[in-house]
């Protein structure tokens, strides 16, 4: 018996941590406080729509924000400290001067969005869509980058998985 009941909880785990299966993920409250104060550190905001929201300086670390809609959303400056990204679409999104360290941006879409100085040290990047993406001057040392799409990614002045300068805009020779 006790097998069964160790089991049911693996299938509700999840069941419940899988966007697809989540009818409201966010929570409205935390939305509120968001909008209201734009401090909602370790939020849920998880498949919230932000579409071309104005988040300057927003702090949200640590915030749980998968499957999101932030397409075009500026998000200039914010703390995004080990905030859990995956699945989040940020195409087109201004992520300039974004504290991004640690961040879980598995399957998340950056395509074209603007990176310029942003801290991604220590991020996962796996199956993440960056392409077409202004990364010049980020950081991205130690980052852990798997089937991460760079086609045409500018990466002129940022500092590499290793720790190296990209000198050039594709960061020629640097293998991910």
């Amino acid at each position: 018996m006790k097998h069964w009941k160790w089991l049911t909880g693996i299938a509700l785990a999840a069941a419940t941590f899988s966007p697809a299966h989540l009818a409201q993920a966010y929570n409205p409250d935390d939305l509120a406080r968001l909008i209201d104060t734009g401090n909602c550190s370790r939020c849920v905001l998880e498949e919230v729509d932000l579409e071309e929201a104005d988040l300057t300086g927003a702090v949200l670390f640590l915030a749980k924000m998968r499957a999101a809609n932030l397409m075009r959303a500026n998000l200039s400056m914010a703390d995004l400290f080990m905030v859990n990204l995956e699945g989040a679409n940020l195409a087109g999104a201004n992520l300039e001067g974004a504290d991004l360290r640690g961040a879980a941006l598995l399957e998340t879409n950056l395509s074209t969005a603007n990176l310029e100085g942003a801290n991604l040290r220590e991020a996962l990047l796996f199956l993440t869509n960056l392409e077409g993406a202004n990364l010049e001057g980020a950081n991205l040392e130690g980052a852990f980058m798997s089937s991460t799409n760079l086609q045409g990614a500018d990466l002129t002045n940022a500092t590499w998985i290793d720790g190296s300068l990209c000198l050039t805009a594709s960061c020629d020779g640097k293998a991910y």
